[in-house]
Order: C-alpha cells, then sequence, then structure tokens
C-alpha cells in the first residue's frame, strides 16, 4: 500500500499518517546518520530519510515493488536536491547476514504484510536485529499493521511483549481515529 502527493509543494507530506509515523524517525536525537529500510513499499519513507541527509539503503525481496516504486510512484526522482537511497533486491535476512559488520543508527522495517508469515516480528529476528546491525544506542522502528483493540490484539500484545523484553525503551504509536475509537492502552 503507498501513496504520494504529486504536487512538488507537498511532496514532502505524508499522504497516509502510518507514513508520517515512519517518517518521524527522521528527528530523532541524536540524529541518525545510517539508515537501512526493510521493506520499500512506494519507497516514500526511504526517499523521505535519505532526503533529510541520512545514508539509506534499502532491501525489498520482491522486484516488482522495486519497478512499480520507480515506475508508478516517484521514487527515484530527485526529492529535494537529494539522490535516491540504494536498493537491494534480496531478502532481508540473507542480505544481512552477508554483511555482518555494517551497522546502522536505524533499522526501519517495514516488512509486515498479509501475505508472509512473520518471520521478521520473531524474537529470533528482532534479536538479531538488535545485536548485529544496530549501532549501540541505535532505534528499531516496526511499521505493523494490526488491531489494537478488540478481541483479535494478539498479535499487537505479541510484538510488543517482545520487544520490551530486547530493548529499554519502547514506544508504540497508532493510526487511529480518535474521534470514532475506542483504544485500548497498550
Amino acid at each position: 500500500v503507498g501513496a504520494e502527493h504529486l504536487d512538488p509543494s507537498v511532496r514532502s507530506q505524508p499522504a497516509f499518517a502510518a507514513m508520517a509515523l515512519m517518517q518521524v524517525v527522521a528527528f530523532l536525537v541524536p540524529s541518525p546518520t545510517r539508515a537501512l529500510c526493510l521493506g520499500l513499499g512506494a519507497g516514500t519513507a526511504p526517499q523521505f530519510l535519505h532526503a533529510a541527509g541520512i545514508e539509506t539503503e534499502v532491501v525489498e525481496i520482491d522486484a516488482a515493488v522495486a519497478k512499480l516504486a520507480t515506475s508508478h510512484f516517484l521514487f527515484g526522482a530527485p526529492f529535494e536536491e537529494a539522490s535516491t537511497p540504494r536498493v537491494h533486491v534480496d531478502d532481508a535476512v540473507a542480505f544481512l547476514d552477508r554483511r555482518p559488520s555494517e551497522r546502522f543508527d536505524l533499522v526501519l522495517s517495514d516488512l509486515w504484510t498479509g501475505g508472509n508469515h512473520g518471520h521478521a516480528l520473531t524474537r529470533g529476528f528482532l534479536s538479531h536485529v538488535r545485536s548485529s546491525w544496530l549501532h549501540d544506542g541505535g532505534v528499531l522502528a516496526i511499521n505493523l499493521v494490526a488491531f489494537i483493540d478488540g478481541p483479535h490484539t494478539g498479535l499487537a500484545l505479541r510484538v510488543l511483549a517482545t520487544m520490551r523484553s530486547l530493548f529499554n525503551h519502547v514506544r508504540c504509536f497508532a493510526e487511529v481515529d480518535v474521534v470514532s475509537a475506542e483504544v485500548a492502552s497498550l
């Protein structure tokens, strides 16, 4: 799922709140200098991070997604005078296992879709990200599509529990219509 504004005057503004939540990592203190985005989608978040002066690499498993980001979205088009992040078409785990000495200030995981089996949300994978790919004090940000209230909250609660077991500081942000939804506190 992806969307972006075509009007250059508002291009840097995200079309969806979830994209804004992913882009907010560009404003961390201290500012990240190297980011790795796991999953490309339309390319909005990686392009934004790169344009913010953060050296950004992307790992996307599906060559068709990388092609669509370029041909149907503005990924790859100059964005506020910035070049395009480098995209590697590969499985994220395999890619990172071949580059064990590389560390990042920020890993943005946007791997969760309804079609995958959730390997990117397991304790083993998240622990590996923390110990192998993040600098000390680095940030792992996960874009997760899940229920946050009602009877189907299991996925969100399990991922939250796993993150809390691995990281000292965990924050959750949700995209909800606060006027019409009752949101359970995570």
